[in-house]
């Protein structure tokens, strides 16, 4: 790390946790890096409930994102409804879009406890119903302990939703999957069975070699979040801002953040961010302290430059 970085936040000391344990999204802006690092934090913080959707093609991963770090009264907090609350569906519909965009043939989803507990709650069942309800392609909702127990709740042959019992992940399952990422990405392992599923959702939750990228409205609302292997920041600008494009576009997002806990990553993150493709970055190391290099930046949104682009040809054609 650069000696002149400073800590300018030591994560999660100020961040008010709600009576049931969890982080409500819908209520974080990021207005400026304390608010990029808390957001960060709660994602890679075994204390807080992150709930996370898999979607899957082929048995292999090829989305995912994290709507909220709960869902309260299965309620998708993310939706653009101004009634979102009480009315989830516009939530469902943008699951059933970005299934069709990603020619997903289902999907998982995955929670975790604070508690060494991995049995679902009556409220995680109810979540569960209301999401084979109204989006087809169930394939299992993942309940993770704060250690090596997890539970899978799925539909019996009679597709009656059924409290299931708890089990625990397998040494050897845990290595198989460390290896597999070791030679590929997040979206390009082959899940041979639910247990190792459960494996690879354990693994990015502290891995470094995953950066957590955070999608915001024009108004800084948290729109999406994700883990993004850092061999993506590799790829070329162009490429990457067309990435983040589509993710923007299907969640109505116009501003990407990052942070990460690699170093040249950081650096390679930077270019992207002079090219305009994210907003702002934060660095952490591996105990969680927070460093950062620069102010926050000032960068233009997400689609500022075709903004402008179609000004100048309004502008001609004047």
């Amino acid at each position: 790390m650069d000696r002149n970085a400073k800590i300018i936040y030591n994560k999660l000391e100020n961040v008010e946790v709600g009576k049931k344990g969890y982080i409500d999204l819908s209520k974080v802006k990021i207005q400026g890096k304390e608010d990029l690092i808390e957001t960060c934090n709660i994602f890679r913080d075994s204390r807080y409930e992150t709930f996370r959707i898999f979607y899957m093609k082929d048995n292999m991963i090829v989305g995912q994102e994290a709507i909220t770090s709960k869902i309260p009264d299965a309620v998708m907090l993310f939706s653009k409804d101004k009634y979102s609350e009480f009315n989830p569906i516009r939530t469902y519909e943008t699951m059933k879009n970005r299934m069709n965009r990603l020619k997903a043939d289902g999907y998982y989803l995955a929670h975790n406890h604070t508690s060494d507990s991995a049995k679902p709650s009556q409220n995680d069942m109810e979540t569960t119903r209301n999401f084979v309800a109204n989006v087809d392609g169930f394939l299992g909702h993942i309940i993770l302990g704060n250690k090596d127990k997890y539970s899978i709740i799925e539909e019996n042959s009679k597709g009656l939703i059924l409290m299931p019992k708890e089990k625990v992940l397998s040494n050897n399952t845990i290595k198989s999957v460390k290896e597999k990422l070791s030679d590929n990405s997040l979206y390009n392992i082959k899940i041979s069975n639910r247990e190792e599923l459960v494996a690879l959702i354990k693994q990015i939750q502290n891995e470094k070699e995953y950066s957590v990228a955070i999608l915001t409205d024009c108004k800084c609302n948290i729109r999406m979040v994700l883990d993004i292997p850092n061999r993506m920041f590799n790829q070329n600008i162009e490429n990457l801002n067309g990435f983040f494009k589509n993710l923007a576009r299907n969640s109505g997002s116009t501003r990407v953040f990052i942070g990460t806990q690699d170093t040249l990553t950081y650096n390679q993150i930077l270019k992207h961010q002079k090219y305009g493709t994210i907003k702002d970055t934060v660095y952490f190391n591996n105990d969680n302290n927070l460093y950062r290099l620069e102010k926050m930046t000032k960068n233009p949104d997400l689609f500022d430059k075709e903004k402008l682009q179609k000004n100048k040809t309004k502008d001609k054609e004047r």
